[in-house]
């Protein structure tokens, strides 16, 4: 396959033969008529959410892939693939792929999350890059029967969120440093010798 020898119970088949592409449903809003309906619903863009709405168009577990922009060159470093739950919507600037028997979101979420997809992309411009429809249908995807891919998701989940813990707790505690150095280089408080 493309990813190398793999496990004789695992699969690699183009994206639309074992996820379910479901673009129909995005729903391009411009900016200034995002500002007239605020609410809490997700406005998810290319790479991140832009917005928050008054309506949603999505329900459930989704993988968002960008469909343009100069992220895919980063693909070590950039995130290539968001991870959407719940209620949200998803502007005409990203693919939206469901689960399906054969894959879940989450599993294809992690699958793409750093991967290189620059053999699938066109240019539009000098510099600004697109994955379409038609060449997002050409990505093989890697995937181990459902109760296999559960499995290694669940061993995926702890380490990112044990990452996601410790992120925060290394954020709360530069704050303090900084706060303290202030502090105590500025004599305004005093340590006692």
């Amino acid at each position: 396959t493309e990813f190398g020898m793999i496990p004789s119970h695992w699969s690699c088949e183009p994206l639309p033969k074992c996820c379910k592409l479901e673009n129909h449903k995005r729903k391009p809003i411009k900016a200034d008529d995002r500002k007239k309906m605020r609410g809490k619903y997700p406005y998810h863009g290319a790479t991140k959410i832009q917005d928050y709405i008054s309506e949603y168009s999505f329900e459930g577990e989704y993988t968002l892939i960008g469909e343009d922009g100069d992220h895919f060159s980063k693909y070590n470093s950039w995130e290539m693939a968001q991870y959407a739950t719940g209620r949200f919507n998803v502007s005409n600037h990203a693919h939206v792929i469901g689960s399906t028997s054969k894959c879940s979101s989450k599993w294809l979420y992690y699958l793409m999350l750093h991967r290189d997809l620059t053999l699938y992309l066109t240019r539009q411009g000098a510099t600004r890059f697109k994955l379409s429809k038609a060449s997002l249908a050409e990505v093989p995807v890697l995937f181990p029967p459902m109760n296999e891919q559960l499995k290694i998701i669940k061993i995926i989940d702890t380490f990112s969120n044990l990452i996601n813990a410790l992120e925060k707790k290394v954020t709360k505690l530069s704050i303090l440093k900084k706060g303290i150095l202030s502090e105590l280089l500025s004599g305004r408080k005093r340590v006692n010798i």
